[in-house]
């Protein structure tokens, strides 16, 4: 994927992970951010001998004479930030381009087996602002469907599901030191850790995805709104919204319930 400059990244906006679209005036793809200081200013770096496709979009080359294969040199390219486009359901954000594990977490595909995981706006809603998140340390290998993380509030846990097995490249610190912008930005700032994949497709197929992520959120917003009050449950139902900290407003529910009912680990 282009190795983007970190000074350039910063000017424009663009960090490890995010999409961006890269056009020359070839042609353009859409490809995943990994920062790296080993490329010089003003230059993004495609690997070329495993996106091959993706290079003939952008660089129009002869045939080198000695090799009988495409002679690649550098081209003039424009990077161009792509703003992830989210769905809502009863005011929850839901993200199109990511996987959803029945856990309640999301994954982002990055380059190679390289995954990005956090929280879905759904888990933080109903459980609120945690006061503190725990994560693997880096190197701790996780395994699928088993707890590989945790959120504290209250003195409260919610042990939390691996989406997928794999081994722990990095994680938020962010995150870590402000547990809150897991809440606030789950999609974004919020991510929680980078993981190196170790079984990929496989877990990839047990999980939501594209058109049905909404689906699934609305049916697990219903699930939602059946513990609640009847009254409570036919207005959001009937068009309103699912209030922020569910847990918080309607401590009855349970801290217990609510984790075992949507983030499964009870």
């Amino acid at each position: 994927m282009p190795r983007n400059q970190c000074l350039d990244a910063r000017r424009l906006g663009i960090q490890s992970g995010e999409q961006i679209r890269t056009r020359s005036q070839q042609g353009a793809i859409t490809a995943t951010v990994l920062l790296s200081d080993r490329v010089r200013m003003g230059t993004a770096f495609l690997p070329r001998h495993f996106l091959e496709e993706a290079v003939k979009r952008l660089v129009n080359s002869p045939l080198d004479p000695s090799t009988k294969m495409p002679a690649y040199h550098g081209c003039a390219v424009n990077l161009e930030k792509l703003v992830e486009q989210l769905e809502e359901v009863f005011g929850l954000k839901v993200p199109p381009s990511r996987y959803l594990h029945r856990g309640h977490t999301w994954v982002a595909l990055e380059n190679g087996s390289r995954v990005r995981i956090g929280l879905d706006d759904f888990s933080q809603k109903v459980l609120g602002t945690g006061d503190e998140i725990r994560l693997p340390m880096i190197g701790e290998e996780i395994r699928h469907d088993q707890a590989a993380l945790a959120l504290f509030r209250q003195g409260q846990k919610a042990a939390v599901l691996a989406p997928l097995n794999g081994v722990i490249e990095a994680v938020n610190s962010k995150v870590l030191a402000s547990p809150g912008l897991a809440h606030d930005d789950p999609y974004g700032e919020g991510w929680l850790m980078v993981v190196a994949a170790t079984n990929l497709k496989p877990d990839l197929e047990k999980m939501v995805s594209g058109e049905h992520n909404v689906a699934w959120i609305e049916e697990e917003s219903l699930r939602l709104f059946g513990m609640l009050e009847p009254s409570v449950g036919a207005t959001l139902q009937s068009g309103g919204t699912i209030i922020d900290d569910v847990y918080g407003q309607y401590p009855e529910l349970g801290w217990e319930r609510l984790v075992k009912e949507f983030l499964r680990s009870v």
